[in-house]
């Protein structure tokens, strides 16, 4: 169709009139620039729908021009990079035109308005004018003109008819968008951006006045290998830019960068001895507003919380540090240690608790749990700080497992427990999540068990049968005399799109096992593993139901 309609030089008029438009246009009007604000004005709300459908079919018309130079040859081979810096820039700016009619807050009214302008370009492309006359200049032009009249003639009919019907029916609804990524594409398709696409426009309508293109002074070899390098030059530059940021990220973290800095907040740190000989690193928050502090109205001794920290991660790294202070400021003591292999307690040549799984197998999730009770220990030989009968262990990913084990979850010292996005089986989520996963996965998960079954001498079974047994699902059994049931002490939280820790496999299957009722329970609808975006709602929820029950 387009390619009927027009040429290689034509096609670069109309791409610099309507880029041309769109600079003056956005300039003039502020908020059609701005991601943030846009018009609410019903004429000006009609007048830019109207606007949008008119890019379509340019769009649709600059890409038809494109694939049938492409892969038809319409225009005739000729220098192949003659047309392919103009067929370059014709695709991009139709891609724009598309987007912005597609994508940018169509409403039902616009929908229609461009069905109407297609099917009138249509008829009159096929039915109306023979294909002989269709190639003349006016008879092109007269089509365009036709095409924007029916269309600017269905939006007002459609505009005024809808208005007429809502001030009949007294209703102030108007035609809402049917999805609106509006401030996304204003931040991509910027003014400056608008207006370098013009200028490069405008380059190629002079260089196609004296016979050249955009390109035509490269070989078809050279233009490649310019593509090929700009795109490994791309890559290489987003990997390192990866790399930089997460090292920077990390060293951050260890800086302590992300801490709150404030004279009411006070962070020691203190050394956790295992019964094996292994030493730990453990940290006491305490604040102006904790128990005997100058700012809370209760004494010494006071509640306390003993925090959990989740697979890969450390007590005070930047998921997790934030909320040991938030718990602190809200007049609690925190007690939190880093697990072996893990932050500040790896030793010497210990890369991380990857690593720790490697060389230890399933004996790493067993010291996981055994020394939360030895950590539950520490925080009650605080005698002066830690009312034994006011004590909570939150925990989050392995750190909820751990705090949902037979260890914890039936220990009496512990009056309440809070277990976000939590495990159910660990040796389910192992077999089904990794080793049944995805191929990378799966691939990881052999590696993994190779290394292990090297190492311990065990098989895949004892492997996984281990890791249950320190899961949540092998505390089912009936809990000591002194422990109140799971309805009184235990909390769930978790995010429906957890992509690590799946919602069904392991919340819905710790809720069913406890018998906890809804109002134990904060689920999310979105948020994926780290709760993003619900994080003062889940710390509020948190704080709400420690201060109803310590």
């Amino acid at each position: 169709m387009g390619v009927l309609v027009i040429s290689h030089l034509f096609s670069e008029i109309i791409a610099l009139v309507l880029l041309m438009g769109v600079v003056i246009v956005t300039s003039w009007a502020e908020k059609a620039h701005r991601p943030s604000e846009r018009y609410t004005c019903v004429v000006v709300r009609g007048l830019r729908a109207f606007a949008f459908m008119v890019l379509a079919p340019f769009g649709l018309m600059f890409w038809d021009t494109v694939v049938k130079q492409l892969f038809l040859g319409v225009f005739g081979y000729g220098n192949v990079m003659h047309w392919m810096g103009e067929m370059i820039l014709l695709g991009f700016v139709g891609t724009a035109f598309i987007m912005a009619a597609a994508f940018v807050a169509p409403s039902r009214k616009a929908i229609a308005t461009f069905a109407v302008m297609a099917i009138t370009f249509f008829y009159l492309v096929y039915f109306y004018y023979p294909s002989a006359a269709f190639t003349e200049r006016l008879t092109a032009l007269y089509t365009v003109l036709y095409t924007f009249a029916a269309g600017f003639i269905c939006q007002v009919t459609m505009a005024v008819s809808h208005g007429i019907y809502l001030r009949a029916r007294r209703s102030g609804k108007l035609d809402t968008p049917l999805w609106d990524i509006s401030p996304a594409f204003k931040r991509v398709f910027s003014r400056k951006v608008v207006a370098g696409l013009m200028l490069l426009t405008f380059l190629a309508f002079m260089l196609s006045f004296e016979g050249y293109g955009l390109l035509s002074y490269l070989t078809v070899d050279g233009f490649l290998g310019i593509v090929v390098g700009a795109a490994g030059g791309v890559a290489f530059f987003l990997v390192v830019k990866s790399l930089r940021a997460g090292r920077k990220l990390l060293r951050d973290e260890w800086a302590g960068k992300h801490f709150p800095r404030t004279d009411k907040l006070v962070r020691t740190e203190e050394k956790l001895a295992m019964p094996d000989g292994e030493v730990l690193q453990g940290f006491v928050y305490t604040s102006a507003t904790s128990p005997g502090g100058p700012e809370s109205a209760e004494k010494k001794p006071g509640p306390a919380i003993l925090f959990l920290h989740g697979f890969g991660g450390f007590a005070q790294d930047l998921n997790f540090e934030p909320m040991l202070s938030s718990f602190a400021m809200a007049g609690y003591t925190v007690f939190a240690y880093d697990y072996r292999w893990s932050g500040h307690s790896r030793k010497p040549g210990q890369s991380g608790p990857f690593q720790g799984v490697i060389k230890e197998g399933p004996l790493l999730f067993e010291h996981f749990a055994s020394d939360a009770n030895t950590a539950l220990s520490w925080v009650l030989s605080h005698a002066d700080l830690v009312d034994p009968k006011r004590v909570a262990v939150v925990g989050f990913s392995m750190g909820g497992l751990i705090a949902l084990s037979p260890g914890i979850y039936a220990d009496p010292r512990v009056k309440v427990i809070v277990a976000g996005c939590a495990l159910h089986d660990l040796g389910e989520n192992i077999k089904k999540r990794i080793m049944g996963g995805s191929f990378i996965l799966r691939l990881f998960g052999w590696f993994m068990a190779l290394r292990i079954r090297a190492r311990m001498k065990i098989t895949e079974e004892e492997f996984l049968a281990r890791c249950s047994k320190v899961s949540p699902s092998s505390a089912s059994g009936g809990l000591p005399p002194g422990v109140p049931p799971s309805s009184q002490r235990v909390f769930l939280a978790h995010c429906k799109d957890d992509s690590f820790v799946n919602y069904e496999m392991n919340f819905a299957k710790n809720k069913a096992m406890l018998g906890l009722p809804d109002a134990n329970c904060l689920v999310f609808e979105s948020g994926d593993h780290v709760f993003l975006h619900n994080e003062l709602a889940l710390g509020s929820w948190v704080f709400y139901q420690l201060h109803r029950r310590l």
